[in-house]
């Protein structure tokens, strides 16, 4: 599996079509979800910037920042931003209060990840066709991983809209296989899985039979 500028500029091309359709075929409360492929978009198209910046050699210092911005998705925007997207569409009292606890989470670790890219920094580079990402951040611990996947999961699978359980299940598959075969690379190809598999909520929000 090979991944490439073209990769990353054709995803995201997509995904930002879909997200700013689906943001106009929603209303209210449903535009925060159906901007998740839309952010998934410029993630992907920021990593292929990325690319770009290694292959013609471009000042290391655009590359840091593309770098930076990048991970500023990848590790800080999300797990804030899904209970947030979910917690708003949410009626059911219980859930809420489930959903309000998990954005608690969430907010700690996008801050603590914050504090550590600031204090520690982060670098990238291409090694075996994929861009590596290097950070001393929670992220890299066993148990920081899994506050994390719990924060960008979890809400999926609280939320009384059972639909969304499909994407949940999706990223959880996509994560397992990436943690299993691409562990070297995980902030770069779990978030590409994620991103493509992000589609599924363009469908679920646009088509409701």
């Amino acid at each position: 599996m090979c991944f490439s500028p073209e990769a990353s500029f054709i995803s995201g091309g997509i995904l930002t079509a879909l997200g700013i359709n689906g943001i106009y075929k929603t209303q209210n409360k449903e535009k925060f979800i159906a901007a998740i492929p839309l952010f998934f978009g410029a993630q992907q198209l920021t990593e292929g910037i990325l690319w770009l910046t290694f292959l013609d050699k471009i000042n290391p210092i655009i590359t840091l920042y593309v770098t930076y911005l990048y991970l500023f998705f990848a590790l800080i925007f999300w797990p804030t931003w899904i209970p947030i997207s979910i917690l708003i569409i949410e009626k059911d009292k219980l859930r809420k209060k489930i959903l309000y606890g998990v954005l608690f989470i969430g907010i700690i670790i996008s801050l603590c990840l914050i504090y550590s890219l600031i204090k520690y920094g982060a670098t990238s580079s291409i090694n075996g066709h994929h861009i590596s990402y290097k950070f001393n951040t929670l992220i890299e611990q066993n148990y920081g991983l899994i506050a994390y996947t719990i924060c960008v999961t979890l809400p999926f699978f609280i939320s009384s809209k059972k639909k969304l359980i499909i994407f949940g299940v999706l990223v959880l598959a996509s994560l397992a296989v990436t943690y299993i075969f691409y562990y070297y690379w995980l902030t770069s190809i779990w978030c590409f899985f994620a991103a493509i598999l992000s589609c599924s909520i363009y469908l679920m929000i646009t088509r409701k039979n």
